[in-house]
């Protein structure tokens, strides 16, 4: 039935129930049909606020909970412990044909992949964190692994690894103390005017951790060149030097401009 219909009967009613009254004139009872109406959908309005209050409130409480931090341009893979597939370098806009040979890092998505990778490393301290960087064009696997360990200075002490599998390792350590205001309380990078690691005799890699906003890095030996985008703002590359051999490692914004370069001579030992 309309609204309209229902006025009518309802008029009806009432000039049936009371004869002797004057009807009032149907414009009055439409008119208190409409505050009938506002104000049923003002109680239903009312109870959807309390159910949306209780909404926001049960999100809020939710929301308090600490999350993982991830960094920008970081994927969580994991959460106990936190799995970040590292964030890819920005795309260069210039020109790189004449930078030699791209050997780019294939991403690593694999987080059961990357905790393996990391308690193989170390099983005396404890792993919170590992960041995949990539794996080279000869298959081997990066990570960086955050672990920490008690006992060692006053609160405990945080290390930050550069590792690769096969291959080796680049460690750094902090007092817990010291790191606890850093990005997501975490051991940064040290200085980036030198590789962290490589390896003279046979095959090994050469890991650095590249200044901010690098795009590109190319590492050139014996006056042969091969490039690729960092991960996870680190430089990964398979090689094969000797001693005596001279190797330039350089790294170049998005518009190739050197961000930070070094000419090195490898030497055993």
């Amino acid at each position: 039935m309309s609204i309209e219909s229902r006025i009518e009967s309802g008029l009806k009613a009432a000039v049936e129930a009371e004869p002797v009254r004057i009807p009032a004139p149907l414009s009055d009872v439409k008119a208190a049909a409409r505050r009938q109406t506002r104000q049923g959908r003002a109680a239903r309005w009312t109870a959807s606020g309390v159910a949306l209050a209780a909404a926001v409130a049960f999100v809020t409480i939710q929301t308090g909970v600490e999350e993982p931090y991830v960094g920008k341009g970081e994927t969580l893979l994991a959460t106990d412990p936190i799995v970040v597939q590292g964030a890819p370098s920005p795309e260069p806009l210039f020109d790189t044909s004449g930078l030699g040979i791209e050997e780019p890092l294939s991403p690593i998505t694999d987080a059961e992949l990357a905790l393996e990778l990391a308690r193989s490393f170390s099983e005396d301290t404890q792993i919170i964190r590992v960041t995949t960087i990539g794996t080279t064009v000869s298959g081997v696997n990066a990570i960086i692994q955050y672990s920490e360990a008690s006992g060692l200075s006053h609160g405990g002490v945080q290390f930050r690894c550069l590792l690769t599998f096969p291959g080796g390792a680049s460690c750094i350590g902090e007092d817990l103390d010291a790191v606890i205001n850093e990005p997501g309380g975490l051991v940064q990078p040290g200085s980036s005017a030198e590789p962290d690691s490589y390896g003279v005799g046979g095959s090994h890699q050469l890991m650095w951790d590249v200044p901010s906003g690098t795009s590109v890095v190319v590492l050139t030996v014996n006056g042969e060149s091969v490039w690729h985008g960092p991960i996870a703002d680190v430089a990964v590359f398979d090689t094969d030097l000797f001693d005596g051999d001279q190797f330039q490692v350089t790294a170049l914004d998005q518009h190739g401009n050197i961000l930070e370069s070094f000419e090195l001579v490898a030497r055993i030992g």
